[in-house]
């Protein structure tokens, strides 16, 4: 056999077995590389623990430094959104009763994003550090009644935070939503509170005493 059938015979075995292993490991691949740049930029439910000490039931994030004392009887489902549906960035707690349709008991949700900036946010729709300073910032300088959701500037575990409250509106929203956001060096750290109660509110107001972010 002539040195160029074999040559052109190596080609097309190494052609046949790139395919073969790209077919086969491809999607592995590429989901491994999604996965990994989606853990660098988010907190995942992995990432969450549990901690029993003689004042209650904590929830810890030790990689993001984030500790918070879990309410009562509340359950918590980490990897899961709001709406109950899989959500590797979204970890929510819930009051026993919880129930959106019709409105009852209490939930939030927790998301930890790891940008700085628009760069390192990369493909990702998802607060940066930058941008919630800059709006806290901007916030600091207008009316906290004006607009909507109302704006107002909070402090959580010694950190200048950014709370919107979304009241209810009738025909629109029929329970009470709150968003606040609390910037630190490289991370966005956000709690999604949703309440149907004064009950609910108060809960809110312990949770936040509770928050610690090293």
């Amino acid at each position: 056999m002539s040195k160029k059938k074999v040559f052109l015979i190596s080609i097309i075995v190494l052609l046949i077995a790139t395919i073969g292993f790209f077919y086969f490991f491809g999607e592995k691949i590429v989901n491994y590389i999604e996965n990994k740049e989606f853990e660098r930029l988010f907190a995942v439910g992995e990432d969450y623990s549990f901690q029993n000490n003689s004042e209650g039931n904590y929830l810890i994030n030790k990689k993001d430094g984030l500790s918070l004392k879990i309410p009562e009887n509340w359950k918590v489902a980490t990897g899961t959104s709001s709406l109950g549906f899989p959500s590797e960035k979204d970890t929510t707690l819930f009051s026993p009763d919880f129930n959106l349709r019709p409105p009852k008991g209490c939930m939030i949700t927790i998301e930890i994003t790891r940008a700085k900036n628009d760069k390192e946010r990369g493909g990702f729709i998802m607060p940066t550090v930058e941008e919630l300073n800059e709006t806290i910032q901007s916030s600091k300088n207008s009316s906290t009644t004006e607009g909507y959701p109302f704006r107002e500037i909070i402090i959580v575990n010694q950190r200048e935070s950014l709370k919107e409250a979304y009241p209810p509106h009738e025909g629109v929203i029929t329970i009470k939503y709150m968003h606040i956001s609390v910037p630190t060096e490289d991370k966005v750290y956000s709690f999604d509170f949703v309440s149907s109660t004064e009950e609910c509110d108060k809960e809110f107001d312990n949770l936040l005493k509770t928050i610690l972010i090293q």
